[in-house]
């Protein structure tokens, strides 16, 4: 049976609480966590983005190098890697309107079927941010 972590993502700095909580795979990587993010938000995948711990360094992201070192590949990094021991990250959306989230893992449940992704509740709407010219 597979196992799943289930998160809690909140907008930053926003009260009330604009939040929504979702389950992936525990196998799924960072890109994957970054879209189920942008669905349950209501977005539409157009600006950069980054995970980061609480001392800002990036955990995954897009790997550009335009801009000095390029983060570590979303799409290759596991949640596992940095999940399994730890227990939250901040992911930062759109750089110039620099939406940032505290993403909890809230748990490990296992399943008795498969998934690719699970929303599970929330509240209030995120806002709409200026449209990118960047698409990922």
């Amino acid at each position: 049976m597979p196992d799943y972590y289930e998160f809690d993502v909140r907008l930053q700095h926003v009260e009330p609480a604009i939040w929504r909580r979702f389950q992936l795979p525990t196998d799924a990587s960072f890109l994957d966590l970054h879209h189920a993010i942008q669905v349950a938000c209501g977005w539409e995948n157009t600006h950069l983005f980054a995970f980061r711990t609480k001392r800002r360094r990036t955990i995954a992201g897009v790997p550009l190098e335009r801009w000095g070192e390029p983060d570590p590949d979303a799409a290759e990094v596991r949640l596992s890697t940095f999940f399994s021991g730890s227990p939250k990250c901040f992911y930062e959306y759109d750089f110039g309107d620099s939406w940032l989230h505290e993403v909890k893992r809230i748990r490990v449940i296992t399943a008795t079927e498969r998934f690719q992704r699970r929303l599970l509740d929330g509240a209030r709407a995120f806002p709409l941010g200026r449209l990118g010219c960047l698409s990922l």
